[in-house]
Order: C-alpha cells, then sequence, then structure tokens
C-alpha cells in the first residue's frame, strides 16, 4: 500500500468512503408546528401522569382503575418520548438540567471565626 493512500477509507468495496453521512433527523426540519406538537406532548403527558393519582377518588371498579391506570401510564411514557424526539436534544438537555438542578443542594459557606466575632 502507498504512503499517501493509507488510512484515507479510499480502499473501501464500492468507495463507501466518499459517501456524506447523515444526521438520524436530518429529514425534519425545524418548523414552529413541530415545536408546537412538541410541546402540546410534553404537557398532555404531564397531565396523563398526574391524573393516575386521581383515580383512587373516582367511584370505579378496581379493575378498571388498574386498566385506566396502566393506560394513563403507558400514554404519558409514549407522549414523553415523543415531545422528546419532536422538540430535540436541545430541549431534553434543558429539561435535564432543570431537574438535576431542582434537587441539587445550595452551597453554603459557613462564616470564619473571624466573621463571627
Amino acid at each position: 500500500m502507498e504512503p499517501a493512500a493509507q488510512g484515507t477509507g479510499n480502499d473501501l468495496p464500492g468507495g463507501c468512503a466518499n459517501v456524506k453521512r447523515r444526521k438520524f433527523n436530518e429529514h425534519f426540519e425545524e418548523s414552529p408546528v413541530k415545536r408546537q406538537v412538541g410541546y402540546s406532548a410534553l404537557v398532555l403527558s404531564n397531565v396523563a401522569w398526574l391524573l393516575i393519582f386521581a383515580l383512587p377518588f373516582l367511584e370505579m371498579e378496581t379493575e378498571s382503575k388498574l386498566a385506566t391506570g396502566s393506560g394513563l401510564y403507558a400514554g404519558s411514557y409514549a407522549l414523553f418520548f415523543l415531545s422528546g424526539i419532536l422538540l430535540g436534544r436541545e430541549a431534553i438537555n434543558k429539561m435535564k438540567a432543570y431537574a438535576l438542578g431542582f434537587f441539587k443542594r445550595k452551597s453554603v459557606t459557613e462564616p470564619s471565626i473571624g466573621e463571627l466575632a
């Protein structure tokens, strides 16, 4: 093998090395409709999840409550992931940072002895 051709990837069968790789969701364009549907799915997933906690107070049979709760849970899970796909990685990172920041302890600095006196 010649030193110049080494490591270029041109020796692959069919000349596959020169094919430009596409991102997974390159065919999705950023549009206001996509963003609205994504945020709507996020809100609906939270509403469905919160409705689960209202089930014990409804006048229903136990089997119906269990089926309804399972359906609400599965639906909220699916809607949450749909919103993540539609809104993209940036929105997911913002939600993750907000959630992790919510549970992070605030750093409290203790005063030194000189400040107490």
